[in-house]
């Protein structure tokens, strides 16, 4: 799962919270039921990661998530920042500029899991485990 600034429009950390406890709690679901799971949650910006961090030790989710903060392009920054702007002053729907910094969030995200855990895994897009729309899920050949 992934956010950027795009997908936490309003109350920032609520919405990250309740993320973390839904990959937690999805991870923790798929492992009782005998599958092997691992959930990563990335993030962009360090406030959101030092947040994270308490709260996956809070309820006990470090054995389950794992939160990952890539390093960005200056580019790509850049694109991030304009959208942060964009989004405060806008009263409207997602713009393309916020759609951007989105799929940058989702491409870093496979990044660190692919080169966590090797060129096996398999992008599984129409996969919903526990009916959650996952922004990234895989599985490992």
């Amino acid at each position: 799962m992934s956010k950027t600034p795009s997908d936490v429009r309003g109350s920032k950390e609520r919405s990250l919270r309740l993320d973390l406890l839904e990959l937690i709690t999805a991870v923790r679901l798929l492992r009782e039921s005998g599958h092997e799971s691992q959930g990563y949650l990335c993030v962009i910006y360090d406030s959101s990661k030092k947040n994270l961090d308490l709260w996956n030790q809070k309820y006990h989710g470090v054995d389950f998530v794992k939160i990952i903060q890539p390093r960005l392009t200056p580019t790509e920054l850049i694109e991030l920042n304009q959208v942060k702007i964009i989004l405060s002053k806008s009263k409207g729907g997602a713009t393309s500029k916020a759609w951007k910094s989105k799929i940058i969030g989702e491409m870093n995200l496979s990044y660190s899991i692919i080169k966590e855990l090797g060129p096996t895994v398999l992008d599984c897009l129409e996969e919903k485990p526990l009916g959650v729309n996952w922004d990234y899920f895989g599985v490992i050949l």
